[in-house]
């Protein structure tokens, strides 16, 4: 019977599932979504990919069992996903195509690109095909769960390679996925903040105008200078180095998602002055172009870089334009936060 049951997980069996489970996948989804929205499940996957990388972040009780919850939740949606990619007629009256294209635009979608919204099936399909040549059981989640128990996991376990980032795209692009197939949808509001930008809460334009009064511009391209130097990370790589370019990464996501909200900003007009709204203004026309979301996408496949071995030499021309259209954000929103600061200590 151990014989059995290790062949089993050799062969990621998706074990975690009940036999009803296992004939309506879809209820998993449901389920998850009743416990978690996608906002929720992705702020506390992104603490997780630093939280495997380091030894130095200590957890309360409470947020080591939320992880915990989380983690056994996950593997049961990673395991009907890929009984859904066996079985595709178990997806049911899953939602249309006409139903999923309204929710493309809402900007919790960070992973997905509007095809790839558009046939989740498919989009889970490709995610497990290019995992590897077995069913794909993310080694985050199993990192995650030793990162919680075990104090010598960083120094033991960490896999060095930034393999769990690879892991971390594909989990975001099931659950997005999962979440335009499941019949349970908490949307969020459309006011309502990026995940990515809780950390600015309450305020984030208090937030933003600290950020660049302490950091200036030179923090947020010293973040996208790395893009440009994979090459060289490569060469000396260890878990350091892979915790530094994750924190390069998330704060790339914050800063642009927050020179989306401050383009999209309703009803501090009147508090603006000319200055202000003309910057404001020549920020609306970046995203009018390519929304966050746009940019997003590439910061994740620029990182997933990093772990592939098919690497060119040098940045390709259309990357090149997109690092320059993220530096132009960037200056705007740091011309916007220090008027703004400028404004607030003349008043």
């Amino acid at each position: 019977m151990e014989t059995k049951a290790i062949r089993l997980w050799e062969q990621d069996y998706p074990t975690s599932l009940s036999g009803g489970q296992w004939k309506d996948p879809l209820t998993v989804f449901d389920q998850f979504f009743s416990c978690y929205t996608v906002q929720e499940a992705q702020l506390w996957l992104s603490g997780a990919l630093s939280l495997v990388f380091t030894h130095q972040i200590v957890l309360s009780p409470g947020q080591r069992y939320r992880y915990l919850c989380l983690v056994n939740r996950l593997e049961q949606l990673v395991d009907a996903a890929c009984v859904l990619t066996i079985y595709p007629d178990r997806a049911g009256d899953g939602n249309a195509p006409g139903d999923i294209r309204s929710f493309i635009g809402l900007n919790f979608l960070s992973f997905l690109s509007e095809q790839e919204a558009l046939k989740p099936l498919r989009t889970m399909r490709i995610v497990f095909s290019i995992a590897g040549p077995k069913n794909w059981k993310p080694g985050l989640l199993h990192n995650l769960r030793c990162a919680l128990f075990d104090p010598s996991f960083y120094m033991t376990g960490n896999s060095g390679e930034l393999r769990e980032f690879d892991d971390y795209l594909g989990l975001n692009k099931l659950l997005e996925a999962a979440f335009l197939l499941s019949h349970d949808h908490r949307l969020p509001e459309e006011s309502s903040l990026h995940w990515s930008l809780q950390e600015c809460q309450p305020s984030p334009l208090a937030w933003g105008t600290q950020f660049y009064a302490e950091a200036g511009i030179k923090q947020a391209l010293e973040s996208l200078a790395f893009f440009n130097y994979y090459r060289r990370w490569c060469i000396d790589w260890h878990a350091s180095a892979g915790l530094l370019f994750i924190q390069h990464h998330q704060t790339l996501h914050r800063l642009i998602y927050l020179a989306e909200w401050v383009s999209n900003l309703s009803g501090i007009q009147q508090q603006e002055d000319h200055t202000l709204m003309q910057i404001r203004q020549a920020l609306r026309k970046q995203f009018v172009r390519n929304p966050a979301g746009y940019y997003a996408r590439f910061l994740h496949i620029s990182l997933l870089n990093v772990v592939r071995d098919n690497l060119k030499a040098g940045a390709a021309p259309s990357g090149n334009r997109k690092i320059k259209q993220i530096e132009i954000i960037l200056h705007l929103s740091s011309d916007y936060f220090i008027q703004l600061r400028n404004r607030y200590h003349h008043e």
